[in-house]
């Protein structure tokens, strides 16, 4: 269906009272369409073919006036295309309303950059008073230790090796017995490959 047979039959929408016949005067119709600047032969051949349609029904037709109703298929294409129409509008106008919300709040908040940033704080440390003399543990005053500290100190203390003189020379002597299998191991691997060499030197021989 062509572009300019939906603006006529749009135009017959509201000209027409229903699905009743109505007389339309040729001038009428087309002033409802003033841009598609038809002439009489042009419209009586797109009416003829909403008749043949069936979104229209062309009772009869002279020069300048139509006898015409509506059909229920025509009013209900146009209906929906009506429908269509505004709801594509109305989701470009809730478009358009959200983007001037977003826009003013943005311009409403103050800028990142404009706040001052604050220097970061160095950590305190512990400040130790004492009098001239040599502080005994009486005159010593220690500026209080954050509990991080605490905790950091703990856990260095587990980690701290505690081994006595036995267990460092049970260590040495286990080395040694490793050492000692390991050598006796390979020098066993060694004979083994030479006998085995021997072996098979004597099974050619005989062999030939």
């Amino acid at each position: 269906m062509e572009n300019l047979s939906i603006k006529i039959l749009d135009a017959l929408f509201d000209l027409c009272d229903g699905e009743n016949y109505v007389i339309l005067d040729q001038e009428d119709i087309l002033a409802s369409y003033p841009e598609a600047q038809l002439n009489a032969d042009e419209l009586a051949e797109i009416l003829e073919s909403l008749t043949v349609e069936g979104f229209i029904d062309l009772k009869y037709a002279d020069n300048t006036e139509y006898c015409v109703a509506m059909r229920t298929k025509g009013r209900t294409l146009i209906k929906q295309s009506r429908e269509k129409l505004q709801h594509i509008l109305q989701e470009n106008a809730d478009v358009i309303e959200g983007e001037s919300v977003t826009s003013s709040e943005t311009s409403d908040a103050p800028s990142a950059q404009s706040a001052p940033a604050k220097k970061p704080q160095r950590p305190r440390r512990p400040v130790i008073s004492s009098s001239d003399s040599y502080p005994d543990s009486s005159s010593e005053r220690y500026a209080p230790v954050s509990p991080h500290t605490e905790k950091a100190s703990s856990r260095l203390e587990e980690y701290k090796p505690h081994e006595t003189e036995e267990e460092l020379e049970k260590k040495e002597k286990a080395r040694n017995t490793r050492a000692f299998l390991a050598a006796l191991l390979g020098a066993l691997a060694g004979s083994l490959i030479m006998d085995l060499i021997f072996l098979v030197i004597i099974l050619v021989k005989l062999g030939g």
